[in-house]
């Protein structure tokens, strides 16, 4: 009798948070159908891409991954899914070697994709894309995906393109998750979506992420709730209470802002203004004396001037985020801002990254002065690295943390008193 030996599989994820989770739901799905997963790309029989398309740097990863597992595992199959899938790829992978293309809408079909004798494939609207998870490979925090889709339509951004309008997950779906991965050991939660806060939106029963929030945090043993990236106008005022009153509700949102400069906004067709953004700031702080901002910007805008350009700085040191991710202005095919003119020039772009990564540093060695002697709960996430004795960790407010221990420590959350900082980290000790 022939023996048919175990299909294998190496994933590579880019991008957000939400194709992490995918990831996981992909990996879970294929586990169960007998495949075993792989540490090197070379000794798989499927390398899956997980794409990110939000910028051209995006496209270009993704490309440059498809091409290296090709020339080092010549034999095994490119499977090429995420946001690029939705792309026009005719032009894009004319020079590339990819054998299974699978849209965003069919990843959770990746076994009777690789597998075609798998029965019953899995759906693919909102209820039954993904079965859930149980575990979230190399992270000691779980995101879970709460919803998928964007209902705005910033005028430089392809999200909504590729992934259509806001559809929520049911609430008892989230929740039965949320207790599985709380029973394998997992102590933080990080809700996760494309616009997070039209979760329950679509919904006809008024049900939205504050009523979500509320179901979660009455599973005991999840020890901290954080909410990923989410726009400033979906930050409501009963979020706000919650937060302020809830201590296993992280005091820390992602919240972008792109530009501190109201005609830009407008281009960007993001409704808000910069006074609107300081007095959702303000409010946080007033009412979460502990809260924690993070957010994006992007430079380069068309039609940024240096007036323009100066009033994002200005907000920045307002607002004092202490971490913000900067993104150099990407021109994406299908987005208005691509046929926008009065483009900014690559070598102006560049010095005004390097300025607003200087208004960073600023901050956060700001931020580190003044923690300096308090005593932060860490939740210990891992080593730095496989020969040092320094673990690495995460405060409720979302700073990453170094302290001396052993590997006993992960995943448990522990007081540590914070002594120095990094270029990006605080230093601590460990109260015994």
């Amino acid at each position: 009798m022939k023996v048919t030996m175990p299909k294998t599989v190496y994933f590579k994820t880019l991008g957000c948070k939400v194709n992490q989770y995918e990831t996981q739901g992909m990996r879970e799905s294929l586990i169960r159908n007998g495949f075993s997963e792989m540490d090197r790309p070379e000794e798989a029989d499927y390398c899956v891409v997980n794409s990110c398309t939000v910028t051209h740097h995006s496209d270009r990863k993704a490309l440059y991954y498809i091409r290296r597992f090709k020339r080092h595992n010549p034999q095994g199959k490119v499977v090429l899914t995420g946001c690029l899938t939705h792309d026009n790829l005719t032009g894009l992978l004319k020079n590339v070697d990819v054998d299974i293309i699978l849209p965003n809408d069919r990843k959770m079909n990746i076994a009777h994709a690789l597998l075609p004798q798998t029965p019953h494939p899995i759906k693919t609207n909102m209820e039954d894309t993904c079965r859930g998870i149980s575990s979230f490979k190399g992270h000691m925090r779980a995101f879970v995906k709460v919803q998928d889709g964007c209902n705005m339509n910033c005028s430089y951004c392809k999200v909504r393109i590729v992934r259509g309008s806001s559809r929520s997950r049911r609430l008892s779906d989230i929740r039965d998750e949320v207790r599985r991965l709380a029973d394998n050991g997992y102590q933080e939660i990080v809700l996760t979506g494309i616009q997070i806060g039209a979760y329950g939106k679509d919904f006809k029963e008024k049900k939205g992420l504050v009523d979500l929030l509320d179901e979660i945090l009455t599973i005991p043993l999840i020890k901290r709730v954080r909410l990923s990236s989410i726009e400033p106008f979906d930050v409501s005022r009963e979020l706000i209470h919650s937060m302020a009153i809830t201590e296993r509700l992280c005091p820390h949102l992602h919240i972008p802002l792109q530009s501190g400069d109201d005609q830009i906004l407008r281009l960007m067709r993001r409704p808000y203004t910069r006074i609107q953004y300081k007095e959702l700031i303000d409010c946080l702080r007033e009412t979460i004396p502990s809260f924690g901002l993070s957010t994006d910007v992007i430079v380069g805008f068309p039609s940024e001037d240096n007036n323009a350009f100066y009033n994002t700085l200005s907000l920045l040191e307002d607002v004092r985020p202490f971490k913000i991710h900067i993104f150099p202005f990407s021109p994406r095919a299908g987005t208005d801002a691509y046929c926008f003119e009065n483009k900014v020039s690559s070598s102006i772009v560049k010095r005004r990254e390097q300025n607003v990564q200087q208004i960073n540093d600023m901050l956060f060695n700001k931020m580190a002065l003044e923690l300096r002697g308090t005593t932060q709960n860490v939740l210990i996430e891992g080593s730095i690295n496989s020969y040092s004795s320094e673990l690495r960790g995460r405060t409720r407010q979302y700073v990453k943390v170094l302290v001396k221990g052993d590997a006993s420590l992960i995943n448990t959350i522990i007081p540590v008193t914070i002594l120095d900082n990094g270029k990006d980290y605080l230093k601590g000790e460990r109260i015994a």
